[in-house]
């Protein structure tokens, strides 16, 4: 994609831009490289129902997690 086409995207899916995002709105200082893995273990974690565990997903870009 092209710069304007960039500007455009309604989502922003570069997890690293998103949890500095948040970082700032939190932090008053300076936000460092702790509060980012703080916020990457809190928001990062994805936890599935036992009673799928026989499925067999995959993640992808453009659809999140699926089955395959």
């Amino acid at each position: 994609l092209n710069i304007i086409e960039t500007q455009r995207l309604w989502l922003n899916r570069n997890y690293n831009d998103i949890l500095f995002s948040i970082a700032i709105k939190n932090i008053n200082d300076v936000v460092d490289n702790n509060s980012i893995i703080s916020l990457s273990k809190r928001y990062g974690e994805i936890m599935l129902p036992k009673y799928d565990s026989d499925k067999k997903l995959i993640y992808s870009d453009q659809f999140g997690l699926t089955n395959v």
